[in-house]
């Protein structure tokens, strides 16, 4: 098998033990039963549980960066609030994946901050993200899209810890008691809207959007 598809392999089945049965049980015993492998392949691809844990966190979930170029790419175009939209979508989608796997971490202190370490250097920690979706705001405020006196940086956290909660009720709370994910990025940032809005601009209804589907767009 050549060597990047082993790799690839036995990330997906470190992810998949994690995810399944927790952190705790996936040594590399599991990880290489789960990829039907003997267990030194794991040795010839990754140094350490850490480094195949960290290679799992930076390679094996869906990332935001498509969703972030496309935020940048949409700055001065479209709507504010359907741009965020969009983002809100693909960060409920990343954050339903990523907790389960990140939150397994907190169980193991030298591992987590290893990986912790690992992440903040490859730039690929929350705080990447958070910072995308602060510079988008932020470019759409001197172009007077959004009102001025917003915090870029507390917007993107009440933003992202909204799509987050959200993940995180996915897991931790009966699914029909959730609206579907789409409406709620949508009715998400419907509720930031108002502060939003640059001074003099109007606020859609919300019974017309429930009915509509959508926004009226500014």
């Amino acid at each position: 098998m050549p060597r990047q598809l082993m790799r690839h392999r036995l990330i997906e089945a470190a992810a998949q033990v994690i995810r399944t049965r927790g952190l705790a049980v996936a040594t590399s015993k599991e990880i290489a039963r789960e990829a039907s492998v003997a267990v030194g392949s794991i040795y010839n691809h990754f140094a350490d549980k850490t480094d195949l844990i960290t290679a799992v966190m930076l390679e094996g979930l869906p990332t935001l960066d498509s969703a972030l170029d496309q935020l940048r790419f949409c700055i001065g175009r479209g709507t504010v609030q359907g741009n965020l939209e969009e983002l809100s979508r693909s960060a409920i989608t990343f954050f339903a994946q990523y907790l389960p796997l990140a939150g397994g971490l907190f169980t193991d202190t030298e591992l987590h901050a290893a990986v912790r370490t690992r992440l903040v250097t490859d730039r690929r920690d929350l705080s990447a993200v958070h910072a995308g979706v602060a510079f988008y705001l932020a470019q759409e405020q001197q172009l007077d899209r959004i009102n001025r006196d917003v915090e870029p940086e507390v917007a993107a956290a009440v933003l992202l810890g909204a799509c987050s909660q959200y993940a995180l009720l996915t897991h931790m709370s009966r699914p029909d008691v959730l609206p579907a994910a789409a409406r709620y990025a949508t009715l998400t940032v419907f509720m930031i809207l108002p502060a939003l809005r640059p001074p003099g601009t109007s606020t859609p209804d919300r019974t017309s959007q429930t009915r509509s589907g959508g926004l009226t767009a500014h």
